[in-house]
């Protein structure tokens, strides 16, 4: 059984996996749907969304709500693809829902 504090830190970064793993599934239904023609814009708020997941693992109240704001305006940005970032967007909500409100 895997130590209970190891196992705890990294359930804080389950925003953070959910959207890399949306990033990747946006990157290749966009590549596959127009390929060569992959928008860099795109890009940067697909890592720029990945970043602010992970402000979500902060032990920080100010980090953690600066996180989730600047995930969720990501979201929005990607207005043309922004269904697909459901899983992420639930993912925040929940972590932000089930966090204690002090620093862990």
């Amino acid at each position: 059984m895997p130590n209970r504090e190891i196992v705890r830190t990294l359930y804080r970064f389950i925003p953070a996996v959910v959207a890399a793993a949306n990033g990747i599934a946006v990157a290749g239904t966009v590549y596959f749907n127009q390929p060569g023609d992959y928008p860099g814009k795109l890009l940067f708020v697909q890592v720029a969304i990945v970043f602010a997941a992970l402000l979500i693992g902060s032990g920080r109240p100010w980090v953690r709500g600066a996180g989730f704001l600047l995930t969720i305006v990501g979201i929005f940005l990607t207005f043309s693809a922004m269904f697909l970032y459901v899983p992420t967007f639930v993912a925040a909500v929940w972590r932000m829902a089930t966090w204690p409100s002090g620093a862990e």
